[in-house]
């Protein structure tokens, strides 16, 4: 959104001009205000900027710096260890989509964690589609789950499922949904702080931009986490008044193998002024990454998650110059950690300070990536202290 010129400070001599401007300005303002507002689903947004917000960047740039910084910087898990911790339990884990390294490797985690335990451990592929993941909690009620976890799949979608296992006294957990208490059915969720990853995204493209960023945004709203990561950007470019922000480009997770290169590459030539665009997973701007450089595109990137691909991408300027990157493993291990606690018959660990909906994610460190702070080696994004030892405490295994 451009920012508005207020007119009529000439002469003012007959108070019904006076009027008449201050009213025209009003309405102005409000309407200014209301193209800057933003809801959890962006696809309804019309092209929009900061509406009056700084066009100081400085402020942006102090953020980006401590957005930087891993949160939280040491080990901020749980102290009060597991008291019971339970013997022989069988998790299934199910994945959105197994071939998407943002649905896998939570899950993954978890699976490292429980075999830490002596837990059994299988994992099951909901293929992107929900008909294929009731079946696979299905499968895993019949196969004799203990516990089922859940990445990035719509609890709403499956809901009869997830009451099936209820009703057997099987523990449901979602991981990477960002659904807060009470959502979606599921006994309750670990997800990072994902407005917070969000707005550490927006402070680096207003910063990189010195405000003037023009910003694209593509959304994948099956997944809450998304709207969540989503709305964090939304809200910090909502602040940067010499920003714009387009009009939001819904697409699905089939999308991502088929048509979602070539729709990005169509809406940017479609709009030439934009400058920067993001994604709302690592997967997703892969396929992006790649259509748009074969396109020649003078463009750059963000996206979530601190996949080892997306950030090769960083380092090798393709594109992608950012990415709002968080611990998977250790996602797998909170997971783990609040099913011992439950299964034991304790209360779930409870994080303080942070939205409820991320109460439950034991503290998920992450930061906002770029080229300045890349890690060293070609793996995903990992926190740099020993948490797996901290929960081997937890559990008595040290």
């Amino acid at each position: 959104m451009s920012s508005f010129n207020q007119s009529g400070a000439g002469e003012r001599r007959h108070s019904k001009r006076v009027l008449l401007l201050l009213a025209m300005s009003l309405a102005v303002v409000a309407m200014a205000l209301a193209a800057c507002g933003s809801s959890d689903s962006s696809s309804d947004n019309n092209s929009s900027g900061g509406g009056g917000g700084s066009t100081d960047v400085s402020g942006f740039q102090a953020k980006l710096e401590k957005y930087q910084q891993t949160t939280p910087a040491e080990w901020s898990g749980p102290t009060e260890p597991v008291k019971n911790v339970p013997k022989d339990l069988k998790v299934a884990g199910v994945t959105c989509f197994s071939q998407l390294e943002g649905c896998l490797s939570p899950i993954v985690g978890a699976e490292h964690a429980a075999k830490d335990l002596g837990w059994s451990f299988d994992t099951y592929d909901g293929e992107g589609d929900p008909t294929v993941q009731a079946k696979r909690i299905q499968q895993a009620i019949s196969n004799g789950a203990d516990a089922i976890i859940t990445s990035a799949i719509n609890g709403d979608l499956i809901s009869s499922e997830l009451a099936q296992a209820k009703k057997k006294g099987i523990l449901v957990i979602s991981t990477s949904n960002g659904t807060g208490p009470g959502e979606q059915g599921f006994r309750l969720d670990t997800s990072p702080n994902l407005i917070e990853i969000g707005r550490g995204v927006g402070a680096w493209m207003a910063a990189d931009s010195d405000g003037k960023a023009v910003v694209q945004p593509f959304l994948d709203n099956e997944f809450v986490s998304n709207i969540q990561f989503d709305k964090g950007i939304q809200a910090e470019l909502a602040e940067c008044g010499s920003c714009e922000v387009k009009k939001t480009v819904d697409f699905v997770g089939t999308d991502v193998a088929s048509n979602l290169g070539p729709n990005t590459v169509q809406t940017l030539q479609e709009n030439p002024d934009v400058n920067y665009f993001y994604s709302t997973y690592d997967p997703a701007m892969a396929a992006q990454v790649a259509a748009v450089a074969q396109a020649g595109l003078d463009v750059q990137s963000c996206s979530q998650l601190g996949n080892a691909q997306n950030l090769n991408f960083i380092k090798e300027g393709n594109i992608q110059a950012c990415d709002g990157a968080w611990d998977n493993e250790y996602e797998g291990y909170a997971t783990i950690d609040q099913i011992a606690r439950i299964a034991g018959g304790q209360d779930p660990w409870v994080t303080e300070g942070v939205p409820a909906r991320f109460k439950y994610g034991e503290n998920i460190p992450y930061a906002l990536i770029d080229k300045s702070n890349l890690p060293a080696g070609d793996e995903a994004f990992h926190a740099d202290y020993d948490y797996v030892s901290e929960y081997h405490k937890l559990w008595g295994l040290e």
